[in-house]
């Protein structure tokens, strides 16, 4: 049947629809920051960095900058379209590794409909890394060296002088362009073992390959660069152990503290791995070397780290394609049904229709907000995930003392920052003994001692995640808030600029408009609504929604700062502005009441967040429940 004319060519077009639509999102990613600066310093000192640049407990020592030509590219569309013409950038890089696969499910010759359903879950389980950041550059690269494999495994044509090409731009984007070795190694073993002769042109050009890839700026370093990375990530580093996008894909869900992980991508990722050992298993014998290794290798990254889901994806997914053609050729019954499912037009149809309606609750936010999920379509940077105020207020105020601050802020601070920072994400660069340092920060008098220590000036935080350093900041006299917002909050030693005057809680309530204290009748009229998940669930599909994280992380700091009223405040303005819809709203609301002696509205607050989650430990507790 031809691809046009199939009615699972309809399907198709809308799993790219809602691949577009996962991958329209703004930036949330906080390495962007480092990105642009390194790009910029490259542009303007004609020269690549030896040692770091950017932090003042890390600049003697050494540094290799694998991802240079990704930044000095992103730096130059920031410079001819600003942060849109960066995340259109990121936008065709994501189409283009689909395409591609796509392309290579094709060459399988599988059944029309089987190259859909495969693609799908490729779809859902890889949007969790639709970041902007190298890897989505990787996944093209690693997608197009497969292609150029295949091309050649099927005899379709020879395009192997590409290799050597893709490998001199993988090595200078990203360090794992090691894969590529790894891929190409499989494929010239595979042919060897099954054909008993070498195949002479893959091996010229996996050698011009490997030439290739000493063609950075670091030389022969630059190719040890992956493997020493590699052995700093192993289950005994502290990288490992803290950084959620290493954590092991199949425990992640089970960790109690990522409580809003997204289910339906992790689990798709799962089912898809159980479901493509069954396909191998029923045609264990038609497999080739290069892909069962190929196959085991990609699934044991994936499960090292979820990070490195997508690249498993784009390993199996033909093979798993392949499995399928030959089950369907295996005998005249499967035939049969293979063939009754590339035609039968409702279950095509249906899948389109069920695709687009996904789509829709991705366009209005309730895809993501269901797992709360700050995700917004559009392009560009998502200015409430990062510390864009704080960074304005240091540079306005020439604030460039010694600063500890936030690991995820450390991107953007080396981009708009007012001076040198204390730590940010390339962990290859801070090495295990200043990251302990930084993470035992956190536990009871390491912050006082850390900031003694580096004669630090200023801590900026994410004053939602880094509430232990909120708790030990209150307790250090000779520290006072500086500058605070809904994202960040600027401490600073008290006796460092005494000239600036602090940010007030009344100024900020104004500017929210909430200097008028709003009735406590917002609560009972949203308590006493009956509230049906099911009727949310369904407006999901067609009414935006709202989720303002803004209001959430300003009344939790204005409590852990003892500010209960302000804590009310934006507790309930967020609570009408969402219609009572989510639990930890509830919960937080009346955690303020009851600070402010108000049991009989905080009983209700715990009870209504009960009715929306009845399994919520922390609301059962203050209701005496078991």
């Amino acid at each position: 049947m031809s691809f046009p004319k199939s009615p699972w060519f309809y399907p198709f077009a809308a799993c790219f629809v809602l691949l577009f639509l996962f991958a329209f999102r703004q930036n949330v990613d906080f390495d962007m920051g480092f990105h642009l600066r390194g790009g910029q310093w490259i542009v303007q000192n004609h020269a690549f960095p030896q040692k770091d640049l950017f932090t003042f407990t890390s600049n003697r020592n050494d540094y290799q900058d694998p991802h240079w030509l990704y930044q000095v590219l992103c730096y130059g569309l920031y410079l001819a379209g600003s942060y849109p013409a960066i995340g259109l950038f990121h936008l065709l890089l994501i189409l283009a590794a689909f395409g591609l696969t796509a392309l290579r499910l094709r060459l399988s010759q599988a059944p029309f409909w089987s190259c859909v359903l495969l693609l799908l879950p490729a779809v859902i389980a890889d949007e969790i890394r639709f970041l902007y950041r190298p890897e989505v550059a990787t996944w093209v690269l690693l997608v197009l060296t497969l292609w150029v494999l295949d091309l050649r495994v099927n005899r379709q044509k020879n395009l192997l002088i590409l290799l050597p090409f893709l490998q001199l731009a993988w090595v200078n984007i990203e360090g794992l362009f090691i894969l590529g070795w790894v891929v190409m190694a499989a494929y010239l073993f595979s042919g060897w073992f099954h054909e008993r002769r070498l195949d002479r042109p893959l091996l010229k050009y996996s050698l011009l390959s490997a030439a290739a890839s000493l063609l950075n700026p670091y030389f022969f370093k630059g190719l040890l660069y992956p493997l020493q990375l590699f052995a700093k990530l192993q289950g005994s580093s502290i990288f490992k152990n803290y950084i959620s996008e290493l954590q092991c894909s199949w425990t992640l869900l089970e960790d109690p503290n990522t409580p809003f992980m997204p289910v339906l991508p992790i689990y798709t990722y799962r089912v898809f791995s159980v479901l493509l050992l069954a396909l191998v298993w029923s045609s264990f014998r038609r497999r080739k070397i290069h892909e069962l290794f190929l196959a085991g290798a990609f699934f044991g990254l994936s499960v090292a780290a979820i990070r490195n889901v997508p690249l498993f994806f784009w390993v199996v997914l033909p093979m798993a394609a392949a499995s399928v053609k030959d089950w369907a050729d295996s005998r005249a019954e499967a035939r049969n049904l293979s063939e009754g499912v590339e035609k039968n037009k409702v279950l095509a149809w249906g899948l389109s229709l069920a695709l687009l309606l996904t789509g829709a609750r991705v366009l209005t936010g309730a895809y993501y907000f269901s797992d709360r999920r700050m995700i917004h379509a559009g392009l560009g940077m998502d200015p409430w995930r990062f510390p864009v105020g704080a960074a304005g207020y240091m540079m306005q105020n020439r604030l460039d003392g010694p600063l500890l601050n936030d690991l995820s802020y450390g991107g953007w601070l080396i981009w708009k920052g007012a001076g040198p920072i204390f730590i940010d994400g390339r962990l290859e660069v801070a090495g295990e003994g200043l990251f302990t340092k930084y993470r035992n920060s956190f536990y009871p008098g390491g912050l006082e001692s850390l900031a003694s220590e580096d004669r630090i000036q200023m801590v900026l935080e994410d004053h939602m995640m880094d509430t232990p350093w909120t708790v030990q900041l209150m307790g250090m006299r000779d520290w006072r808030l500086l500058y605070f917002d809904a994202g960040s909050a600027l401490y600073a030693r008290k006796d460092y600029r005494p000239d600036l005057a602090p940010t007030d809680w009344d100024g900020l309530l104004a500017s929210w408009g909430l200097q008028t204290p709003p009735p406590d009748s917002i609560l009972t009229g949203l308590a006493a609504r009956p509230l049906s998940p099911f009727a949310g669930w369904l407006s999901g599909f067609w009414e935006p929604q709202d989720y303002p994280m803004p209001l959430f992380r300003l009344g939790a700091f204005a409590y852990e700062n003892g500010q209960f009223e302000a804590a009310r405040r934006f507790f309930l303005e967020m609570l009408r502005r969402t219609e009572g819809k989510y639990f930890e709203v509830y919960y937080n609301l009346g955690a303020a009441y009851e600070r402010l002696g108000r049991t009989d509205l905080s009983q209700l607050c715990y009870q209504k967040a009960l009715a929306l989650e009845p399994g919520y430990a922390p609301a059962r507790r203050k209701l005496g429940l078991p």
